[in-house]
This record gives C-alpha cells, structure tokens and sequence, in this order.
C-alpha cells in the first residue's frame, strides 16, 4: 500500500489498515509487558472500567515509551499526511473473550469546532493489536466516513 493509498482511505474512511509493521520479537516483548499489568490491576480498577475490559493509562506505564516512537509507525503517519505528530494518550485495554460489549461511539471530542468537518484529519490514533483480532472475536469496528460527521448511533 503506498502513502497516497493511505491519504486516500485515511480522507475517505477516515481509517486504514497496515499489519506486520512491528517484528514479532516487539510485539513478545509487548505482550509480556502488558500481561504483567494487567496482572497487577486491583479489582476496583476493574469494577471502574468494566464495559471496557480493562483500561490502563499508558502515560503512567513508561516501559512502553519504545512504541510511543517507534520509527516505522511514525514513518507512515508522516507517508499519510501527518504533518504535527505528537503522542497525547494512549491506553492499554485488554477485553476478554464473553466480556461486556463496548458500545458505539467516536473519540473525537470536538464537534463543535468547524475544524472537525474539515477533510483534512486533526488526530489519529494508532491501534496495535498484541493477539490475532478478527470480526469473530472482538475487533474493532469502524464505520466509514463517520469521522466527517456525527453519526445516530
């Protein structure tokens, strides 16, 4: 896929997809970090973000900071447009199988600022799944366009 393919889905979608970027040694070393994490999340963390699996704030996690700049990913956010890139959250949520359903919604915060109608995107976010995520079994769904305009759901 080309940098101009990425521009084209990111305008028109407001998504795309790219898969093998990060080695599997990295994505190991990933995994293993956030399994000790998640391991030692109380109960009461848990019970606060239940609908969401669990969720932990990555900006208190520094041993993840290697794939907050990691080359390759910001390479293909610079290949698709971005032109201000710059790391502002980041969260590591873990959903198990027969969990509680994540209900619809958008991230974006700011419809009321013309800005958000423009074509040209004012964030993205990177989503990097660490087990094999397919429609069967829980991954993201995304709704085309839906990054232009609120939409009913």
């Amino acid at each position: 896929m080309t940098n101009n393919n990425w521009q084209q889905q990111l305008q028109t979608n407001g998504f795309f997809k790219v898969s093998g970027l990060i080695p599997d040694d990295m994505i190991r070393d990933l995994q293993q970090k956030s399994a000790a994490v998640i391991a030692n999340c109380t109960d009461e963390h848990r019970a606060s973000v239940k609908s969401n699996g669990t969720m932990c704030n990555l900006a208190k996690l520094p041993q993840f900071v290697d794939i907050f700049c990691y080359p390759p990913i910001l390479d293909i956010l610079k290949q698709a447009g971005g032109t201000d890139i710059r790391w502002t959250a980041g969260y590591l949520i873990s959903k198990p199988a027969g969990g509680s359903p994540l209900f619809w919604h958008q991230d974006w915060w700011g419809w009321d600022d013309a800005i958000s109608y423009d074509e040209t995107a004012v964030q993205l976010f990177v989503m990097i799944y660490l087990s094999e995520t397919e429609a069967g079994n829980g991954c993201l769904k995304a709704i085309p366009g839906s990054h232009l305009k609120q939409h009913e759901l």
